[in-house]
């Protein structure tokens, strides 16, 4: 994003963001989009198996997951430093893969960027985009995903087949 900057000030930049979000998530705990907490509940009813890759840290995402109270819904959780090669490589699907023993033709990967979605088609997984997170439709379709939904609870239909 910041091409004119050195591997110092990309640092920095880095250390300040971070820091700045901890602390505002101390201050604010976001709240999960409509209908996910229930949707999951019914994943979990269904016995699926839920697991996160994520950009983040996994320490920083159990933290927010459970002051969220969502945090008993998945079984695995994947951050930055638990991988070498971040999405959209396949590294994060493969290795929930392995820790849980799923095979990639019975897993969906569900995300609201396209390095979500082409991280899970690398892993030749199937992909759902959801459209109301950080890429519009028309970018998810682009990314190449199987199912786009525009309702958390939409996903019990694709996860029911």
């Amino acid at each position: 994003m910041f091409p004119q900057l050195n591997a110092d000030e990309l640092e920095r930049c880095a250390e300040v963001h971070h820091r700045y979000f901890a602390e505002n998530l101390k201050k604010i705990t976001p709240l999960p989009f409509p209908q996910v907490k229930e949707t999951l509940e019914v994943q979990r009813s269904q016995e699926i198996s839920l697991a996160i890759a994520s950009s983040r840290t996994s320490e920083s995402l159990r933290d927010l997951l459970n002051r969220m109270e969502m945090l008993s819904y998945f079984s695995c959780i994947i951050g930055a430093q638990d991988i070498i090669h971040a999405k959209p490589n396949a590294e994060p699907v493969l290795k929930i893969l392995d820790i849980l023993g799923f095979r990639a033709d019975e897993t969906l990967v569900v995300g609201d960027m396209d390095v979500d979605i082409l991280m899970g088609a690398n892993a030749r997984t199937k992909t759902c985009g959801v459209t109301w997170g950080n890429s519009t439709r028309e970018e998810l379709k682009e990314a190449g995903a199987d199912f786009i939904i525009d309702r958390m609870e939409d996903l019990i239909e694709i996860t029911s087949n």
